[in-house]
């Protein structure tokens, strides 16, 4: 199913006293690239989360952040480091010795150095985080897709309905085509008649012109321009990631419509050349959008 790279979804669950919300944001990229906006407590979780967002999201830029509303009292607690206290003491009071102090160490003095708390954190290792973790992300990635699939059924209505029009001038071009090989005729006897007056061979003109039709034969060119649009079809309605290829079919048909341009060098299809080119661009830009 056709997707757009871009979109947003929210996510909430509340279990055991834990209260998650999940934010994901995506914009175009020619990759899969995450980045993490996680709350100090969460950021053990970071592979995690990655792995469920590669199950719904293959191409774009993805912004993912997580913000707790509610974390539950047995959530952290204190640790002391016993042997940093006792050297603070130590320390402490051969200090006080060494400058004839009276005053009695206190438990005050001790606590003026925090590093002797440790706080710690047990989120990453309760079973109930990584619920409230994958719920609230599993929320927040289906409205993601959800409107990344809108956007990309917009998208693939208007690449249908250029891709339709870059057919019809392709046809079009293909009626025109005939009066090439024909004008360059006209055009070579008139030359020829005025450099040579009635002396020139009659046959050498027809074979120029043979060349020369050969040449401007583009035949081959729309066949191609047209079967690359019926691949674009095809991938449209198809079920897998459709951006890179679709990018890839535009290239090549750039580079057919070019020639076809090119070597016709007739004022009715370039004048078409330059319609199907102006669609062409169009198409490319919104293909850009595609996942």
């Amino acid at each position: 199913m056709t997707s757009s790279m871009t979109g947003y979804g929210k996510g909430r669950y509340k279990g055991d006293g834990l209260s998650l919300t999940a934010e994901v944001k995506t914009v175009n990229h020619r990759y899969l690239d995450i980045s993490f906006r996680l709350p100090r407590e969460l950021q053990s979780w970071e592979d995690f989360i990655r792995n469920k967002i590669k199950e719904k999201v293959f191409r774009g830029r993805v912004e993912i952040s997580l913000h707790l509303e509610e974390i539950p009292e047995e959530a952290y607690y204190l640790t002391v480091n016993h042997g940093l206290v006792h050297a603070y003491g130590e320390a402490l009071e051969k200090i006080r010795s060494q400058l004839s102090l009276h005053s009695p160490l206190s438990l005050e003095h001790i606590l003026h150095f925090s590093d002797i708390f440790t706080i710690v954190n047990n989120l990453g290792e309760k079973e109930e985080t990584s619920k409230v973790i994958e719920k609230s992300l599993e929320e927040a990635l289906e409205n993601l897709v959800e409107q990344r699939r809108k956007e990309g059924k917009n998208l693939k209505e208007d690449l249908e309905t250029r891709g339709n029009r870059m057919q019809s001038h392709l046809e079009e071009i293909r009626g025109i085509s005939p009066q090439v090989s024909e004008q360059y005729r006209l055009r070579l006897e008139k030359k020829l008649g005025e450099l040579l007056g009635d002396g020139w061979d009659e046959n050498r003109v027809i074979a120029e012109c043979a060349l020369l039709a050969e040449k401007s034969d583009i035949d081959e060119e729309l066949t191609r321009a047209g079967g690359h649009l019926q691949v674009l079809q095809e991938t449209l309605n198809s079920k897998e990631s459709a951006g890179r290829k679709l990018d890839f079919l535009l290239q090549e048909l750039l580079r057919e419509i070019n020639t076809i341009g090119a070597k016709a060098n007739h004022y009715g299809v370039a004048s078409l050349v330059v319609e199907a080119k102006a669609e062409l661009e169009k198409m490319r830009e919104q293909v850009q959008n595609l996942e």
